[in-house]
């Protein structure tokens, strides 16, 4: 005669009510509930978020250890990629202008002659300034100082003694920083008395 032990079956019986809790917890709707309010906003977040544990009092301690490890994970990520999907956290780009208002460059310019020329650079770190530069190269004239300046620091430019065969020149300030970022004005060179730069 086979006996009961009912002490075993009671277990086997609890095993698989713990089974099915299990496969009703992933599958339950409190579970989708956790991970749209409270995994989700972690997730994305680019940077480490505060939480407040009292909204976890209602979950399993598997719910606030997956949590966790999303926190962990997502500060090691904004550590490694700083700025990454937050454009509030990159620079700004740097920008290049004439100084038009206080040097304005002339639309003519008589060969041999001169005239102030200054450029703003903003949004630069380095303050490294700009370097001037002319073209036809070689027939556009040149600039004193010719080593880059600061901003908003005015150069002389000077025009060539003839008039080039490509007219009108182009005068270029480029950012020492940035090589990308530059602005370009254009003078035609007319034949006239000269006016060299003065001695700096």
């Amino acid at each position: 005669m086979k006996r009961e032990f009912p002490y075993y079956s009671t277990r086997r019986k609890s095993r698989g009510a713990r089974t099915e809790g299990v496969s009703q917890f992933r599958n339950s709707r409190s579970t989708r509930v956790f991970f749209r309010e409270a995994v989700s906003p972690v997730l994305d977040s680019p940077f480490p978020v505060a939480f407040d544990f009292r909204m976890f009092s209602r979950h399993s301690t598997a719910r606030l250890r997956i949590a966790i490890q999303a926190a962990f994970v997502t500060a090691i990520l904004a550590t490694l990629f700083p700025g990454c999907g937050d454009p509030k956290a990159m620079p700004p780009a740097i920008g290049v202008t004439f100084d038009l208002t206080n040097y304005p460059i002339p639309a003519q310019l008589n060969t041999g002659a001169s005239t102030p020329v200054a450029a703003i650079v903003t949004n630069d770190s380095q303050n490294a300034g700009v370097a001037f530069s002319c073209t036809p190269a070689g027939t556009c004239g040149g600039f004193s100082p010719s080593s880059p300046t600061g901003s908003d620091v005015p150069v002389c430019y000077l025009a060539p003694d003839q008039v080039p065969a490509q007219n009108p020149v182009t005068l270029t300030a480029t950012s020492v920083t940035d090589p990308t970022k530059s602005a370009s004005a254009m003078i035609t060179i007319v034949s006239g008395p000269g006016n060299p730069c003065p001695p700096f």
